[in-house]
């Protein structure tokens, strides 16, 4: 279903000199977590965080901002509503406004680019590292049952408390 609402009347030809044009827009909503939007979430989620209105940030905003032109109420309603996006220069002053980072808002996390473990930290940086663990994977295939066990052995002692993992022998 489609909907249709007035805007500003426009001159046109014929016997009825005036019209109203109309415009359409799709009935269907807009897709559920774009990114626009979640930046608008996450910035709603600072703000009620703080305990602070729109207008609050705008005013604080002022007070962050070299210029001191901040970012009106209505900018801030637009990020909310995921209608439009911050700037570079609008997200360092809303960020500045409610103590809250860049890859806050943007990521929604502190670190996004962190790794969830630190054995694959090595292996993603270093090709020397890779090849290295190629090469020790090769040799351990070579070794009888017993000595491989005393080599996993061994290696869980070195580097399992490091990671914070241990592997026994029997459960490979």
């Amino acid at each position: 279903m489609l909907r249709q609402w007035p805007s500003r009347r426009v001159p046109r030809q014929g016997k009825d000199r005036w019209r109203t044009p109309r415009r359409t827009i799709s009935a269907k909503p807009p897709a559920a977590d774009t990114s626009d939007a979640a930046i608008g979430r996450r910035l709603r989620e600072a703000r009620e965080a703080k305990g602070m209105t729109q207008q609050q940030v705008s005013v604080r905003s002022k007070w962050s901002d070299p210029d001191e032109k901040g970012v009106s109420r209505t900018a801030i309603v637009g990020y909310e509503s995921g209608s439009s996006r911050p700037g570079t220069r609008e997200l360092r002053i809303l960020c500045e406004a409610l103590h809250v980072t860049p890859n806050h808002l943007i990521y929604g996390s502190e670190h996004p680019f962190q790794t969830s473990h630190a054995a694959l930290e090595g292996l993603r940086t270093k090709r020397r590292a890779i090849k290295a663990a190629i090469q020790v994977a090769f040799l351990v295939m070579v070794l009888r049952d017993h000595e491989r066990d005393a080599l996993l052995n061994l290696a869980n002692s070195l580097g399992g408390t490091r990671l914070g993992t241990s592997v026994s022998p029997a459960s490979r």
